[in-house]
């Protein structure tokens, strides 16, 4: 589909004479004398329901001064113009139903109003599916899903996940890096990066520049309904990787394992190959114990987590005890209370701003 044979409008050869005639003050019944055409040729002439000939053409010059080519030229603009329309107007039903058959893998409506796109036509809609996310024919599209980092309980609509997978990848594709992934130097990037998660001071602008400088692209992508994504990461079609969250629960803790959970299935899971490897339920709860075990041992070591001191499970308490030894080994506090909810189920500490990303 090409937007380029849209005309303005269709103008036919008649509605052009009707309006000279009006100009000049003249009846159709006085050009009918003038010209010899036939009173109720002219008035389907007028009409645009008889078409502008090389005889007809003649007659106008002779009774206008108008050059008969200009009347022919108007007439072949008129015949092009209308089947211009013709052929938009198939267009347009085509791309009503695939609007449908879209709508029904993933939440286009939901995708073109995040897009800045929904107060265009259907056929636009889906010619920016098509060629600005190049999107293939909805019969032809395959659905494989890569690694999330999501809530188990709630939000797992494949409907919208994929719709949310689409905002992601498109957003990403227009960030630019600085430096060339390489996946030798994960290690190094994960331990600055868990410095930055743990100072938590202008934290979101300092993460995107360092994972810039070591080639990857990062942006946060607020989530939709139904899909209770924290972070997600993939390889864009220029093969420059990408991470991108959604910062569904504001907070540093949430914010920094999620971040480098997906550090961890770069790391230890993804490859260039398989930038849409479907995973099963068996494998997944697999690989997302590893990325689980990747981020809080980058967040807080395994060695200085062993030493963390030993209390009642009282919240007051905890609180108060990790508090203390979070400040004594430079880490941030609700990294570290956040670590003794996950694997304790205990969430109920007091909050305070410094939970908020900085």
């Amino acid at each position: 589909m090409n937007e380029d044979i849209t005309p303005i409008i269709a103008v036919s050869p008649g509605s052009i004479l009707k309006r000279e005639l009006k100009a000049r003050g003249m009846k159709q019944k006085e050009l009918a004398v003038l010209t010899g055409i036939q009173p109720s040729h002219l008035s389907e002439l007028v009409k645009g329901a008889r078409s502008v000939n090389d005889q007809i053409a003649d007659k106008l010059e002779t009774a206008t001064g108008i050059p008969a080519l200009h009347w022919i030229k108007l007439q072949y603009e008129y015949d092009l113009a209308i089947k211009q329309l013709e052929k938009l107007s198939v267009a347009e039903r085509e791309a009503e139903i695939d609007y449908q058959e879209y709508d029904k893998i993933f939440d286009i409506k939901t995708l073109m109003k995040r897009l800045g796109q929904s107060s265009y036509s259907i056929y636009h809609q889906i010619s920016f599916c098509r060629q600005t996310l190049g999107l293939l024919a909805p019969a032809e599209m395959q659905v494989n899903y890569g690694y999330f980092h999501k809530s188990e309980r709630t939000g797992t609509d494949p409907r919208m996940i994929l719709t949310w997978t689409l905002l992601a990848r498109y957003v990403a594709q227009s960030i630019k890096v600085k430096g060339v992934f390489n996946r030798d130097f994960i290690p190094e990037m994960t331990r600055k990066l868990a410095i930055v998660l743990n100072e938590n001071i202008n934290t979101e602008q300092k993460v995107g520049e360092l994972l810039s400088e070591y080639g990857i692209r990062f942006t946060v992508v607020p989530k939709v309904d139904k899909a209770s994504i924290d972070g997600y990461h993939f390889f864009c079609d220029d093969g420059v990787p990408a991470i991108i969250v959604t910062k569904r629960l504001p907070r540093i803790d949430n914010y920094a394992f999620a971040i480098l959970h997906e550090v961890g299935h770069l790391s230890k899971h993804q490859t260039e190959s398989y930038p849409h490897m479907a995973i099963t339920d068996e494998f997944e709860d697999e690989i997302e114990y590893e990325a689980n075990e990747f981020a809080a041992n980058a967040l807080i070591s395994s060695h200085l987590w062993e030493s963390a001191p030993e209390v009642s499970l009282n919240p007051g308490v905890i609180q108060n005890k990790y508090t203390q030894w979070a400040k004594e080994n430079h880490l941030n506090k609700w990294i570290v209370l956040g670590r003794i909810s996950h694997e304790t189920g205990m969430y109920k500490f007091k909050n305070d701003e410094t939970r908020k990303i900085q």
